[in-house]
């Protein structure tokens, strides 16, 4: 079977070496000759992931289509499912949440707590004024990693810094950030894995490190994953979503956002469960039964973004200093040039309890670092 996917980074080569345990092909489209995924054992076909005859044309060559991430052009996706391609998530799907407010005002309308927003059309409380200070501006679409998030702390800041239409959400002062990867067949089945605590870098709103198992309450655990659930359900999903919350500190859980896809937050499942988040996609995307996604052990997950400071092509110090370790597993993105802040690989570490895979990820995280080689 020929897998397509829309996109080449990571996240499309982090399947592709699933899938290449198969006898099953991943195709990725993407514009960068020799992206990620084509250098992780997926084959690349040339052509944007925005551009409908490119995407008309990639989709005669396979026998389901599949996205990496959501700047996607959904219009062609919507009339290639009209036309009978297999398209998973559903075009219908994507297009909600490739619009974070539209997406927003849907688990609104159905009445699954999230924060509460405002735009002129579509709106959780009647003003701007009611969201309080200081409080969050977004893109509705194309923001990812922390691109198209602005926390304007007064009425001092200016309204015009990020790329147009936006809206405004109330900001959710000292929460705990959870995620909770879910599982949706065609049949409704569903699954989730066990949530994480994510640890952002606040300044660039980019995830540093996860933590897995939380050290929350079992009452808290399993309402993220209903939750969660109730989302994906919500939005109409089929496919892999990774569904990010905020725990307050009056301990209730609001939906932040949900992405239709596999995610940053999902990425030591490949060590430390039953199923990892690529496995269970490719199930999906095979028409296969859902398979267990039990946690194995604790987990400790830190990105390996570029260093401050330095630009160009990719070096990498202190892979050597960690093969002895036991339980480490270092997954690097292939990708040719490395600029500050940019995900270029990430570290799992295991252990039989999170304070184990904690201390021995603390001792890893200064061994191993990842930079462009020209100071800037």
């Amino acid at each position: 079977m020929k897998i397509g996917i829309l996109g080449g980074g990571q996240l499309a080569g982090l399947l592709a070496q699933e899938i290449a345990k198969t006898e099953d092909d991943l195709i990725v489209l993407d514009p960068t000759d020799k992206c990620p995924a084509a250098l992780m054992g997926a084959r690349q076909v040339i052509g944007s992931p925005s551009s409908e005859q490119d995407i008309r044309l990639f989709a005669k060559h396979v026998d389901v289509l599949t996205v990496e991430l959501e700047n996607i052009n959904t219009r062609a996706l919507i009339q290639l499912a009209a036309e009978g391609i297999s398209i998973i998530p559903s075009p219908k799907t994507l297009a909600i949440i490739k619009d974070k407010l539209l997406q927003k005002h849907s688990l609104f309308e159905a009445g699954i707590p999230t924060c509460d927003y405002f735009s002129e059309n579509q709106k959780s409380v009647s003003s701007i004024e009611e969201l309080g200070w200081p409080l969050v501006q977004k893109s509705r679409t194309g923001g990812y990693d922390g691109r198209g998030v602005l926390i304007l702390q007064d009425k001092s800041y200016r309204l015009d810094l990020l790329k147009k239409p936006t809206y405004f959400e109330a900001f959710i002062p000292d929460a705990i950030e959870l995620a909770v990867m879910v599982a949706r067949n065609e049949r409704g089945d569903n699954t989730t894995w066990e949530p994480t605590r994510l640890e952002f870098d606040k300044k660039r709103n980019v995830l540093k490190t996860l933590y897995s198992p939380p050290a929350l309450s079992h009452k808290i655990l399993r309402e993220a994953k209903r939750m969660s659930i109730e989302a994906v359900r919500a939005l109409g999903g089929v496919g892999l979503f990774g569904v990010e919350l905020f725990l307050t500190k009056d301990h209730r859980l609001l939906i932040n956002e949900v992405a239709p896809r596999a995610h940053n937050s999902g990425h030591h499942s490949i060590e430390s469960s039953e199923t990892s988040q690529f496995l269970q996609q490719y199930n999906i995307l095979r028409s296969k039964p859902l398979t267990p996604t039990q946690s194995k052990c604790a987990a400790v997950m830190f990105n390996l973004l570029g260093e401050a400071g330095f630009e160009g092509k990719t070096v990498i110090e202190g892979v050597d200093l960690i093969d002895g370790f036991e339980h480490v597993f270092v997954h690097l993105y292939q990708k040719f040039h490395c600029s500050p802040h940019r995900k270029m690989g990430h570290v799992t570490v295991t252990g039989e309890t999170l304070s184990n895979a904690k201390e021995r990820a603390e001792e890893i995280q200064s061994l191993i670092s990842v930079r462009g080689e020209n100071p800037i």
